[in-house]
């Protein structure tokens, strides 16, 4: 009996490949992997993964926090905001439709459940709001 083994192959990584996986790709250019990993302190095989849009160990797909996102927006010199957009964090941008940067209530950022709040890439928890207020309540209290 004749078994065709092209019926067991998995998705090849080219169907499987993300937006953000050809964006980073395309990023990286001629640089290697280790090269990449070195500026950015992620392993060389994790940021493949990221290039292929999948975990290779499991085959399912791989999405990047925020912080790895800044990590290689920082190391390949592109817009954080555009590599947050690729993986799908759109939501997590502020949104501006008249193309002007309005200041922002910091305050109304941390305190609300629904927001999402960044510093340097990293998503804050509900913990990590509530002291920041507390740091910065108390900044300002002093300089009254």
């Amino acid at each position: 009996m004749k078994v065709e083994y092209s019926l067991f192959r998995k998705e090849t990584n080219s169907t499987m490949r993300s937006e953000l996986g050809i964006l980073l790709k395309k990023l990286r250019g001629k640089r290697t992997l280790r090269d990449v990993s070195e500026k950015t302190g992620l392993s060389h095989t994790y940021i493949r993964d990221l290039e292929l849009g999948i975990r290779r160990a499991t085959g399912k797909p791989i999405k990047p926090s925020a912080h790895v996102l800044k990590k290689l927006a920082d190391a390949y010199q592109y817009p954080f905001e555009d590599l947050m957009r690729a993986s799908g964090y759109e939501d997590l941008l502020q949104k501006n439709t008249n193309g002007d940067s309005n200041p922002c209530d910091i305050w109304q950022i941390l305190s609300s459940e629904n927001e999402t709040a960044l510093w340097k890439g990293r998503v804050l928890d509900e913990q990590q709001k509530k002291e920041i207020i507390s740091v910065v309540e108390y900044v300002l209290s002093r300089s009254i």
